[in-house]
């Protein structure tokens, strides 16, 4: 038999790192979703939703609160409850759903036009199995990394352990000066492409001006134009 893999990276995803201002990632994170959630992507569009992931149940909570969305995590409720949480997401005024890596199996809602991390996802398989929950319906999505202020890339656990290589990755892709989608694509696929398009360049590819001119694909839609970026957080 022949077996043909495809590749992990999409290139309808615009990938994108912030870090916060504040000292408080969870507060300064709910400001910056908050901003995120009047771009006209999320103001025209009813269907469109937001996955908030964070690395504890606490933040969940927290952020949660905050926003005054469900949430989502191993015990968070029943099966029944958790249903519930999910379906209000999708309702209408649902808009965000908060969640640790236990949400997504087996859900398939096609209008996510944002995957955002509180906090440094455990590995890079991880954020893009996590990532790769936005945009089903090919009309784009971006992802945001909200990493705290005095963040610094390391290649050891808190523990002193060394980091396995699917986490170092994460690290890099974080910290790399870079191109994001290189980094990523390079672990993942073994194979280093760029940013193609201006409708999804990356970040590090905007700032730099490291854009291709070439094919716009639909995410130009749906985003409203550059002067609804957001910028920094917190």
């Amino acid at each position: 038999p022949v077996f043909i893999r495809g590749q992990t990276m999409r290139k309808d995803i615009q990938y994108e790192v912030t870090r916060c201002t504040g000292t408080d990632l969870c507060k300064d994170a709910v400001r910056f979703i908050q901003r995120l959630l009047q771009l006209d992507m999320f103001i025209d569009d009813s269907k469109a939703r937001m996955i908030v992931y964070c690395t504890t149940k606490a933040d969940v909570e927290a952020v949660a609160d905050e926003l005054g969305y469900p949430r989502y995590y191993s015990n968070s409720g029943n099966g029944e409850e958790k249903k519930k949480a999910v379906q209000q997401w999708m309702g209408e005024g649902g808009k965000v759903l908060v969640a640790t890596s236990a949400f997504g199996a087996g859900v398939d809602y096609g209008s996510v036009r944002a995957v955002i991390h509180v906090g440094v996802p455990k590995s890079a398989i991880d954020f893009a199995q996590e990532v790769g929950r936005g945009g089903r319906d090919d009309d784009g999505c971006v992802s945001y990394v909200v990493v705290p202020r005095a963040w610094r890339a390391s290649s050891r656990r808190k523990g002193g352990e060394l980091m396995a290589v699917e986490e170092m990755a994460m690290q890099r892709y974080i910290d790399s000066p870079r191109c994001r989608q290189t980094i990523l694509g390079g672990f993942l696929d073994g194979t280093e492409q760029a940013c193609e398009t201006r409708s999804t360049a990356c970040d590090r590819c905007q700032r730099l001006g490291l854009l291709e001119v070439g094919a716009e694909i639909k995410a130009d839609a749906w985003r409203g134009g550059r002067s609804n970026e957001i910028v920094g957080c917190g």
